[in-house]
């Protein structure tokens, strides 16, 4: 492929001169020390020193230059180790942070971006959040958490435990706030992360010199207003107006003495494909090509943060945006040069290839052999190391993931089988198990996909041939290097088939299109780990002892008749009730079992361990002080983010509407509120989840008997003004939440009490987890709700002094069908649990996660020994018109009335 030999016709002011070739350098490394690394980032707008290239002589030295319009981390060590001393900095690229397994990674983000003038984007204050691009970990919480919504003025404390089995090797941090992530990683917010050896630990390569190197792409421009150079938009390629740089360098020079390096390469132009290669020093700059057999080989030893089995060679090196390649590079011998080089390729069809040089390398030793690294095998002795193919695994499901583009009223929309970012569909992966994906690129444009949090393994692609409909005969070829990977670069008109073992980062996640413009304009879907084995809890409201635990069956979408368990949480005595709720409170993945206690046991809440099949308590406290004697009603949620599921109680009846919050890992109380006017003595149902599409968990409150019909919907945003220190590790005190938003479940005048629960029914409509209600008495109808949100911000959020939007029905019958508010929480759909006329006791609800979306569970509230019906969405419903399918029931066998709940 011939290289764009037109001039770029911007000239540089410099700041000085450089007459001789600097050194190639690597950004600040901040490294943890005794477990802990501990940073503050704070995000704005500044100018900073980058090398560009003088016009004349594009193998000249960089000039260096101070540009206008970064976006950049101002940082500051608060504990840990720095490479060169100083604790505090700001440059054109983020620190390099380094970390090793089983250590505490805690990142303060500051957002100073209040009034910043995006290229990419609307004016004005930007929000932020950050995601560690690579790391297997939650996605819960203060963790990998991006539907965060960090708004200019506020800060937000990251945390993430560094699993102690983590791969070693080299991942990277941005920012990926949709719709303001392509702005804010062209314009510098972002860095290194490296967890252990950045080699990889492979023993091969062990000792070894290893340069990190991130291949940036700008396009500067004269600012008339200033008289200085400031960033534009990256240019298209072949108008010249694009250069690239390592590590902010222009032509460093990078003085090998060693016969062989490791080299990790970093693309960060935000758009598309670069290929690096070394061409042969003896064909000219006009004639160089990515992809001729005499440029010097390379072999891939490692890719994303993963180790390789064996070599792979390779003329050149394909680095798709955020995409991370491991190389073993061959010295010059003494006295020899030659030149790094890379190639841009736009994603528009017909565009010309830009190609440069990037940096001088001069051997200092006796040179290196490239061709002793040809098909060498790879060890190691790390088994967290090593790669397992997964060709001959059992494929637990199977999915079809289609990227294509349409144009709506001028404007391209970018969009995942079918919709864009967030009514795209929710795939829900059971933690251990693998499945396979069938991938399809529509488009004339490529599209590279980046899942967070999983590696996966590209088992065979079709390159080149239409694929409406897959017409038979298609012939897949296995890719060169099939091995683990997060970020894969899928050809125009393509189909790739992927295999993926999803590792236990339970929790709300995302995969995209890594073209950040893409992602930003819609080409996200959300990516959930549910656990292993989901459950559904089953109690006596009423007067019992025995709750009983059902699994969901390898089908994922039946659950088991069998109970998996059956628990005495108060002992076997006790004859007064619970409720019940599930929830991860010990953060291992598992769901634990949640009960409060029925009517005469001082508030007593029990929690046991999943873990150890329910025989273990975790946690047994008093909720409400020893002189209370009323039933309670729980539920579950991580209210403090700190990745351990909450416990949420209030009092079911006879008491004030307090609700109380206590933290799952030690039992203290987080917060306490009245959901309603004190006057009301009806009980409080409780739910929790990301209802809103905030991130942070809130908790859905409804009333008992004797009050309209008012669902509200309270949280925390748990962020604190900058320059303010905040507790990190989820916060002990929470104080009061705030109403986020509230809706009438049916006409004003009912006063018969609403149950509720939570669940992600219906998750090929994508969105967020949606409220599920159901009347108390004399009850017919089950509804499910959902919540609009602007990635986070939920609309109906009230008249900004604290009150809660009245949103839903209005017409004095209290059967009367809600009314949707669009602006607000709206009804996704209705159905009737049981046929006939009213079931006189109302319902009781629960729900449990399947990977397609959740099972509602319903059943009468009251009678003994009560069915339990589970509800799926029907697949062949419309989107515009979801419907509930039964799918299966199981029995409450002991005790009176019925409590629900589910993981």
């Amino acid at each position: 492929m011939r290289p764009d030999r037109r001039r770029r016709r911007f000239a540089p002011e410099p700041l000085e001169p450089r007459m001789l070739l600097a050194a190639f350098a690597e950004p600040v490394r901040l490294s943890s020390s005794e477990g802990v690394l501990d940073v503050t980032l704070r995000a704005h707008e500044s100018s900073q020193v980058i090398e560009l290239a003088d016009p004349e002589d594009r193998f000249a030295p960089g000039i260096p230059t101070l540009v206008d319009g970064f976006l950049t981390y101002a940082w500051a060590l608060n504990e840990g180790d720095s490479c060169d001393g100083r604790g505090a900095g700001d440059g054109p690229i983020g620190p390099t942070l380094h970390v090793q397994p089983g250590d505490r990674l805690r990142i303060r983000i500051e957002n100073d971006l209040g009034d910043v003038s995006p290229l990419y984007g609307e004016p004005g204050g930007a929000p932020t959040n950050l995601h560690t691009h690579g790391l297997v970990i939650s996605p819960a919480g203060n963790s990998d958490n991006v539907l965060l919504d960090i708004p200019p003025g506020m800060s937000n404390v990251y945390e993430y435990q560094i699993p102690a089995d983590h791969e070693p090797g080299v991942n990277w941090y941005h920012p990926h706030r949709h719709e303001f992530a392509m702005d804010q990683v062209y314009r510098g917010m972002l860095g290194f992360l490296v967890v252990g050896d950045a080699d990889g630990d492979i023993d091969q390569v062990r000792g070894l010199p290893t340069r990190l190197m991130m291949l940036q792409a700008h396009t500067p421009e004269f600012d008339p207003a200033t008289g200085r150079t400031r960033l534009a938009p990256l240019a298209e390629t072949e108008t010249g107006d694009l250069q690239l740089t390592v590590n902010g360098q222009y032509m460093p020079e990078l003085q090998m003495e060693a016969e062989d390096e490791v080299w990790v390469g970093l693309q960060i132009d935000p758009r598309d494909l670069m290929r690096t290669f070394i061409p042969d020093p003896a064909v000219p700059f006009d004639d160089w090509d990515m992809d001729a057999p005499t440029n010097q080989p390379t072999y891939y030893v490692a890719q994303d943060g993963a180790s390789f089995p064996r070599t792979v060679e390779k003329p050149r090196v394909a680095l798709a945006p955020g995409k991370r390649v491991s190389e073993v590079v061959s010295a010059p011998p003494e006295g020899q040069e030659r030149t790094f080089a890379a190639t841009v390729i736009t994603p528009e069809p017909g565009l010309v290839p830009h190609t440069q040089p990037i940096m001088t390398i001069k051997g200092f030793g006796r040179g290196g052999d490239p061709s002793s690294w040809h098909d060498l095998p790879l060890t190691t002795s790390n088994p967290d190391a090593r790669y397992v193919d997964l060709s001959d695994e059992e494929v637990a499901a199977s999915r079809t993931v289609v990227f294509e583009t349409r144009v709506v009223d001028g404007r391209s929309q970018f969009l995942i089988n079918g919709q864009i970012w967030p009514d795209t569909p929710t795939f829900q992966a059971r933690a251990g198990q693998v499945e396979e994906w069938t991938v399809i690129n529509k488009d004339d444009i490529p599209h590279p996909i980046h899942l967070h949090m999983q590696h996966f393994q590209a088992e065979a692609v079709d390159v080149g041939r239409q694929v409406d409909g897959l017409p038979p005969g298609f012939v897949y070829t296995k890719p060169p290097h099939e091995y683990d990977q997060d970020v894969w670069y899928m050809d125009p008109k393509t189909v790739s088939v992927f295999r993926i073992r999803f590792e236990p980062t339970v929790g709300e996640a995302v995969f995209h299109c890594h073209n950040l413009i893409h992602e930003d304009r819609g080409m996200m879907a959300h990516l959930n780990v549910i656990p292993a084995e989901p459950m559904v809890v089953s109690a006596p409201a009423f007067g019992g002892a025995i709750a009983s635990i059902y699994p969901l069956n390898p089908d994922g979408r039946t659950v088991s008749e069998t109970p998996r368990a059956r628990v005495t949480p108060f002992g076997p005595g006790w004859r007064n009730g619970m409720s019940a709720a599930m929830g991860d409170v010990n953060f291992d993945g598992i769901s634990d079992a949640i009960f409060a206690a029925g009517t005469g046991r001082k508030g007593l809440v029990v929690v046991l361990d999943g873990a150890t099949n329910f025989a273990t308590t975790l946690l047994a406290f008093d909720a409400f002080g020893p002189g209370f004697r009323g039933r309670l009603n729980v539920a579950s949620g991580d209210v403090n983010a700190d990745g351990r599921a909450d416990i949420i109680v209030a009092g079911a009846g006879r008491s004030a509407p307090l609700v109380r919050a206590f933290s799952g890992k030690t039992g203290a109380l987080l917060s306490e509120f009245l959901a309603y006017g004190p006057g009301h003595r009806g009980g409080v149902q409780l739910a929790a989840g990301n209802v809103d599409g905030s991130g942070r968990i809130r908790i859905v409150t409804a009333p008992g008997p004797g009050h309209p019909p008012d669902v509200r919907i309270w949280g925390w945003d748990l962020y604190s003004p900058n320059g303010q220190g905040v507790e990190h590790g989820g916060r002990a005190h929470l104080g009061a939440p705030a109403l986020v938003g509230s809706f009438l479940a049916s006409g004003p005048r009912d006063r018969r009490g609403v149950s509720v629960a939570t669940a992600m029914f219906d998750g090929r409509l994508g969105g967020f987890t949606r409220i599920v209600t159901a009347p108390r008495a004399a009850g017919r109808h089950v509804s499910v709700w959902t919540v609009d949100a602007g990635h986070g911000r939920a609309a109906g959020h009230g008249d900004g002094a604290g009150h809660g939007r009245q949103m839903g029905p209005t017409s004095h019958d209290i059967d009367a069908p809600p009314v949707a508010d669009r602006a607000g929480v709206g009804l996704l759909t209705r159905f009737r649990p049981f046929e006939g006329r009213r079931w006189p006791s109302g319902f009781a609800l629960g729900a449990v996660n399947t990977p397609t979306g959740a099972l509602i569970a319903a059943g009468p509230l009251r009678p003994t020994r009560p069915t339990v019906r589970l509800f799926d969405a029907d697949p062949q419903a419309p989107r515009e018109g979801p419907k509930a399918l039964l799918v299966g029931a199981i029995a409450s066998r002991d005790g009176l009335g019925l409590s629900l709940g589910g993981s």
